[in-house]
């Protein structure tokens, strides 16, 4: 993932310098501030990187299967641990860990690990502590780079606002140097071209803001989710 996060880097890097000449004949460059956009611009493709990697990750390791605890179910209910035989129990447990050994969603983890608890010998409350553990991660594993997401929602406007107050102390001291008079319409062209900076840092600042809300809030939800496959998987031998 290192690796990854070096390469995605690296091609924003490259992106951004080679911004003007891919937007020259559209003034696009100027109007975004010039060269101090180039870290607004890497900014916002490292931003918009993470939002796309982290949808596919969430679509895989946060989809709630309804029917998971179905297929445990058909292998593992009280009944069975109700035997007291240890090798029909074991038995068992294997079968469920078979009937889902293919689901990668994170509540597939979480069930993996009560079955293995229970397979080895743990009391009621280590098993729970066990998955209570193995949420945690899936949770952390959810929660990856977000905090970039975070930071990049309040730096991109910050490098914005600083690009266009330099631009308009530019201007002014441009006008200060000249000995002649200027004209208003070289001002106001000059001010909306700086005003660009701060645009792009409240454009990549917005799409960073929104990922990281609209992320946070499935990540609330997921939770809610693995708590109740938690406290069904308890009910099965009444753990």
């Amino acid at each position: 993932m290192k690796n990854h996060l070096k390469t995605v880097l690296g091609l924003s890097f490259i992106l951004a310098i080679q911004f003007p000449s891919l937007a020259i004949d559209f003034k696009i460059y100027e109007r975004t501030g010039g060269i101090w956009s180039v870290p607004i611009w890497i900014l916002t493709f490292y931003a918009i990187w993470v939002i796309g990697m982290r949808l596919l990750y969430f679509r895989k390791a946060a989809k709630y299967d309804t029917k998971l605890l179905d297929k445990v179910k058909k292998h593992v209910n009280k009944g069975v641990f109700d035997t007291n035989d240890k090798a029909k129990i074991d038995a068992a447990i294997k079968n469920a860990l078979d009937a889902i050994e293919n689901e990668e969603s994170a509540f597939a983890a979480v069930v993996r690990e009560g079955l293995e608890s229970h397979k080895i010998g743990y009391g009621t409350g280590q098993i729970q502590t066990n998955m209570e553990n193995q949420a945690n991660i899936e949770v952390s594993k959810l929660e990856y780079q977000l905090n970039h997401l975070g930071l990049i929602a309040g730096l991109a406007p910050t490098l914005g606002f600083i690009g266009t107050i330099i631009g308009v102390i530019n201007i002014f001291e441009s006008i200060a140097s000249k000995s002649g008079g200027f004209s208003v319409n070289t001002i106001s062209e000059g001010l909306s071209i700086k005003m660009g900076s701060s645009m792009m840092g409240l454009i990549a600042g917005a799409v960073a803001y929104v990922g990281f809300h609209l992320f946070n809030a499935a990540i609330d939800t997921f939770v809610l989710k693995m708590q109740r496959t938690t406290l069904e998987f308890s009910k099965l031998s009444k753990i």
